[in-house]
């Protein structure tokens, strides 16, 4: 069986300034936007502890990417829970199974990162 690769970014995903220590390295975020984010998840309003918790998992993983902004808000990429499959995410919607069949009261832990990604980028600008 095979190891899974180890990922790593040399720069911040959500500052672009360069990473230097192994911990922000393996995670692609810097303490400082790490931190932002971290506390944007937990001041996300409308969602469960255990929603909050995989979200930050998600972030502490590297396992959400920032790809662009467009009209619908920022759009990431999010590795599923077991790795096998890639999702888009935006703060509204998600193409993961629970976020397709969600409603606005149940909403999946993805489109709460991304709602955190996006507001801590909207701060940075």
């Amino acid at each position: 069986m095979q190891t899974p690769a180890t990922v790593t970014y040399s720069c911040c995903l959500r500052c672009g300034r360069p990473l230097t220590s192994k911990k922000s390295r393996a995670r692609g975020y810097g303490a400082a936007c790490y931190a932002l984010v971290r506390l944007r998840i937990r001041l996300t309003t409308g969602t469960t502890p255990a929603q909050r918790a995989k979200a930050l998992e998600l972030v502490t993983d590297g396992a959400i990417l920032p790809l662009r902004m467009t009209s619908a808000g920022l759009v990431c990429q999010v590795v599923s829970e077991d790795g096998e499959w890639i999702h888009l995410t935006t703060p509204t919607h998600c193409s993961c199974p629970h976020g397709r069949r969600s409603t606005s009261v149940a909403r999946c832990y993805h489109t709460v990162v991304a709602g955190a990604l996006a507001a801590s980028l909207r701060l940075a600008v």
